[in-house]
C-alpha cells in the first residue's frame, strides 16, 4: 500500500518538473524575442548650451535635459540604462548673431539638431532617435560689468647680472572686466597679481602673472581674464663715471663761497645702448649751506635721467670757505 503511494507521488512530481521546465523554456524563448524586437525606449540625457560668452550673459532660463525616443532592441536598450549618460551639448553661436545684445531669448527646434543629438549619443545598436520635446529653451541676460586696472606691485622680478628694465614695461590685457550683479561689483574695489617671484631674468620677454580670483568671492561674478602677459624690456647695464660740477643752495646772507673740491664723480649705471648718451649736464649735485653747516658738506644727487642707476658720490664730503 506505501509501496503504491510513493510510486503515485514520484509520478506526480515528474508531471509538475516538466510543466515548470516546458513554461520556463516557454517564457526565456518568449523574452528573447521580445526584447529582439526593434522598440523605441525613451531616454533623457543632461544637456548644456554652448556657443555664448558666458562671462558676459549669465543665463536666466534653459532646459537641463533632453528626452530622445530611442530604437533599439531590447538587450542595448538594457545596457544602455545600465551605462553613465554624457551630457549633450548644443551651440547656439548661429543663433545669436552678431554684434552686442542686452540679452537673448531663444526657442530652439529640436529637429534642428538632429545630427548633434546622433553624434553625441551611442548609436551601437540604434535603428533611429528622435527628441520627445519639439523645441528647447534658453534665455540669456547681458551681465552688469565694471572695469579694473590690474595692479602688478606685488610681482617681483629679478634680474641676473647686470641686467635691467630699459624702457616701459606693458600689460596685456590693460584692463580687467568684471561681469556680475552691481550688489556684487560694487563689492570689489581692486584687481591685483598675486604675490610671486618671477626669477632668472636676462633678457626682454613676455611674462605670465595670475591675477589674484577676488571674483571667486562673489557666485555671480566672471572675469574677463584671469592672467596677465607682462612684457618687460630689458637691456645689459654697464657702469661710467662723469664728472659733475657742484651747485650751492645757500641761505641769503652768504656771499662768497670756495668749494674743496668745486666738483665730484657720480658713478652710475647705464644701459649699454645709451653708453654714451649722457654727460655732466644730465645731472645736478646739490650742496646745501646755511650759518648752521659744519666744515664739510654732503653732496646729494637732486637730478639724473630716468635709466640711470646711481651707484656712488666721491668724495662723500666737501670741504667750504666763507668769504664775507
Amino acid at each position: 500500500m506505501h509501496l503504491k503511494s510513493d510510486q503515485g507521488l514520484r509520478q506526480r512530481l515528474w508531471h509538475y518538473r516538466a510543466f515548470f521546465f516546458t513554461l520556463i523554456v516557454i517564457s526565456l524563448i518568449w523574452l528573447i524575442s521580445n526584447m529582439s524586437e526593434q522598440k523605441a525606449y525613451r531616454e533623457t540625457y543632461p544637456l548644456r548650451f554652448t556657443g555664448f560668452d558666458s562671462v558676459r550673459y549669465a543665463t536666466t532660463l534653459a532646459d537641463t535635459v533632453v528626452t530622445l525616443d530611442i530604437t533599439s532592441n531590447g538587450f542595448r536598450a538594457l545596457q544602455r540604462s545600465l551605462a553613465t549618460r554624457r551630457t549633450i551639448e548644443i551651440n547656439v553661436a548661429s543663433k545669436l548673431g552678431k554684434g552686442n545684445s542686452d540679452g537673448y531669448e531663444l526657442t530652439i527646434s529640436t529637429n534642428e539638431f538632429s545630427e548633434v543629438f546622433t553624434s553625441q549619443v551611442d548609436m551601437r545598436g540604434v535603428e533611429s532617435l528622435a527628441p520627445v520635446q519639439q523645441s528647447l529653451a534658453l534665455r540669456l541676460a547681458l551681465r552688469e560689468r565694471k572695469a579694473f586696472v590690474p595692479d602688478i606691485e606685488k610681482v617681483r622680478f629679478q634680474f641676473e647680472g647686470m641686467t635691467g628694465i630699459f624702457g616701459t614695461p606693458t600689460v596685456k590685457p590693460d584692463t580687467i572686466w568684471l561681469y556680475g550683479s552691481r550688489a556684487s561689483l560694487d563689492q570689489i574695489d581692486h584687481i591685483e597679481a598675486q604675490p610671486q617671484t618671477i626669477g632668472g631674468i636676462m633678457k626682454s620677454g613676455t611674462f605670465e602673472v595670475k591675477l589674484d580670483p577676488v571674483w571667486k568671492k562673489f557666485s555671480d561674478v566672471r572675469p574677463s581674464a584671469t592672467k596677465l602677459s607682462v612684457f618687460l624690456p630689458v637691456q645689459r647695464y654697464v657702469q661710467r663715471t662723469v664728472a659733475v660740477p657742484l651747485r650751492i643752495v645757500n641761505s641769503d646772507n652768504v656771499k662768497r663761497i670756495h668749494l674743496y673740491p668745486n666738483q665730484v664723480s657720480v658713478s652710475f649705471m647705464v644701459p649699454q645702448s645709451e653708453y654714451n648718451k649722457y654727460t655732466a649736464s644730465d645731472f645736478s649735485v646739490n650742496v646745501t649751506i646755511d650759518s648752521d653747516s659744519l666744515s664739510s658738506l654732503h653732496p646729494v644727487v637732486t637730478a639724473f635721467p630716468a635709466n640711470v642707476r646711481i651707484l656712488s658720490v666721491s668724495p662723500e664730503e666737501v670741504q667750504y670757505i666763507i668769504i664775507k
